[in-house]
């Protein structure tokens, strides 16, 4: 399955076998009966090959299913990184309120990568609804030490956004 979400990244020619490899080991880890490799396999198999196919119902229905198992049997980290990919996929949906009822339930912090992402979708939900100053509270809290180099050019400019909103041009 993490083959097929790689070689999906990657386009291309390996578009086709990477979709390949997601829908066989999708199918595989279905057979397996094993609740911890079903609910891994929800990541890539919703996010990598539902999602950029514009499929947001299978998508958001088999992250679901995932991040159920995963909060069922207590694979923490698991079910996190479904929450993220779940809470992306709402907002790509346009379906905000789904979005703040996920975070409202995640309890974020700043504690890992995952929580961190979902901190990012929570000030992502204020800019959309147009409240600046307190999207740029929600960037801000996100201590500088704690944003790993995948999240910290987006959080500057999700910063610059909130005080271009705010009309702090010279701030931005």
């Amino acid at each position: 399955v993490w083959l097929g979400a790689a070689l999906v990244q990657l386009g291309g020619p390996h578009w086709a076998w990477g979709d390949d490899c997601l829908k066989d080991g999708f199918a595989l880890a279905r057979l397996s009966k094993s609740p911890r490799v079903m609910a891994w396999a929800s990541v890539p198999y919703g996010f990598a090959y539902h999602l950029p196919k514009g499929r947001y119902d299978a998508a958001s229905r088999i992250t679901e299913k995932g991040r159920a198992l995963a909060i069922s049997h207590g694979y923490h980290s698991i079910a996190l990184h479904l929450e993220l990919d779940l809470g992306l996929i709402l907002f790509f949906q346009k379906h905000f309120s789904d979005v703040r009822g996920l975070l409202q339930a995640s309890g974020t912090s700043n504690q890992d990568f995952n929580l961190l992402c979902l901190t990012t979708l929570k000030g992502l939900l204020l800019l959309e609804d147009g409240q600046g100053a307190k999207a740029l509270k929600v960037f801000h809290s996100i201590g500088a030490r704690d944003i790993p180099p995948q999240i910290a050019p987006w959080n500057h400019c999700h910063i610059t956004s909130c005080l271009l909103l705010e009309g702090q041009v010279d701030a931005a």
